[in-house]
């Protein structure tokens, strides 16, 4: 989240060096958000314009300073911690993580087939609404149901609002924007695509390893969150406050009993 806020907002001449540290943060956190590179090099490219010359420094900024700060951590571990009084295969069977959770301890990837897309899908609702997974045995009732087809169904309205901002092109040459799609002189498509291309790199990923559980698909949270927020930036007051009351109420609604 931290690495997001200085990607986007922050305007510092060091900007992509405290994205580089507050990556390397998160990776040092859990491996998955190395995959965060993907969509925050996109952005870099789209940031720094048409010139090559401050797209290599951003890029060097932020290649090093994540180099540093995730390989450092990981170098001194080994080093200091894993490698001493242990011979070399107990040391590779900790560089594998949970993929050598096996009888053996081979390498095997977690995957479910072509089964994995759909529960990656099943298993990030539960992350948002309760009702998919209700906690300690409840039982959801008919209203908690209904409350949740209205918050899902609002849910995708808004979503699909942010969608146009990024597939429906301004017109070009024109002198003031309409407001029916994105201007493309601001670029204000790019947060949109920044964050489908977050949401798509870690969900191809988490439908082929363990798309299952629930610890990971809670990174689908902050690009969600994002596309939100730019689907309830197309409407105007008192409507906007409307709708963010509306989603906030049901999903409060329906996680409280729930959860």
């Amino acid at each position: 989240a931290w690495a997001a806020w200085a990607l986007v907002h922050y305007r510092g001449p060091f900007k992509y060096a405290w994205v580089g540290l507050l990556h390397g943060a998160a990776i040092l956190g859990h491996v998955l958000h190395a995959l965060w590179a993907v969509p925050a090099l996109y952005w870099l490219w789209k940031d720094c314009g048409e010139s090559p010359g401050a797209r290599f420094k951003a890029l060097r900024q932020y290649g090093s300073v994540l180099a540093a700060v995730t390989l450092v951590p990981y170098a001194w571990v080994i080093v200091w911690v894993i490698a001493p009084g242990r011979r070399w295969g107990r040391i590779f069977f900790w560089l594998k993580g949970s993929a050598a959770i096996t009888p053996d301890r081979h390498f095997a990837w977690h995957s479910v087939g072509w089964a994995g897309p759909w529960m990656w899908l099943k298993s990030t609702a539960p992350v948002i609404w309760g009702s998919f997974w209700p906690y300690g045995g409840t039982v959801v009732s008919p209203t908690i149901w209904v409350v949740t087809a209205i918050s899902v169904g609002l849910f995708i309205f808004l979503i699909a609002q942010a969608l146009r901002r990024a597939v429906i092109p301004a017109k070009a040459g024109t002198q003031y924007h309409s407001g029916l799609g994105p201007d493309l002189r601001r670029g204000d498509d790019v947060l949109v695509r920044f964050s489908l291309l977050w949401l798509g790199t870690y969900g191809l990923f988490l439908s082929t390893w363990e798309p299952g559980q629930l610890a990971c698909p809670t990174a689908d949270v902050l690009p969600l969150g994002i596309l939100l927020a730019e689907g309830l930036a197309r409407f105007k007051e008192p409507v906007r406050p409307l709708l963010i009351g509306l989603l906030l109420a049901s999903v409060l609604t329906i996680n409280l009993p729930t959860r």
